[in-house]
């Protein structure tokens, strides 16, 4: 996960981000636990900034990733 959020620094492509905001969505859907090191790796403002992108799928994605992770927070 660290890796992705990484990636999510770094790329510029809006498609290779809708796929990282994918996949970090789906990690946290189906994971069973998740360590504080996630929420250290700087994860949400990752998310937020994607949310900032022109591309509405960017946004779209980031959103649902961003709201898998706080429903996984909250729970």
């Amino acid at each position: 996960m660290n890796l992705l959020v990484k990636m999510m620094k770094t790329m510029k492509s809006p498609l290779i981000k809708i796929r990282l905001c994918s996949v970090i969505g789906l990690l946290i859907r189906h994971s069973t636990v998740i360590e504080n090191e996630l929420a250290e790796s700087d994860i949400c403002n990752q998310l937020i900034e994607a949310m900032k992108e022109k591309n509405e799928k960017v946004r779209k994605k980031a959103i649902a990733a961003l709201g898998e992770y706080m429903f996984y927070a909250a729970t």
